[in-house]
């Protein structure tokens, strides 16, 4: 009994490792998109005025 306890702790921790990993990457992504979008909108400021 404690040896599947011990294999389905791993299992949760690595399925959290794995959630956390891929809300950090879309973190990184939705930051980049908005750095990139804010550069595009000053680019249209700056030929407008």
């Amino acid at each position: 009994m404690p040896f599947v306890l011990a294999i389905f702790g791993l299992f949760s921790s690595m399925f959290c490792l794995c959630i956390l990993l891929l809300l950090t990457l879309l973190g990184i992504i939705c930051s980049t998109c908005n750095y990139i979008s804010s550069i595009k909108s000053l680019r249209k400021v700056r030929l407008i005025s």
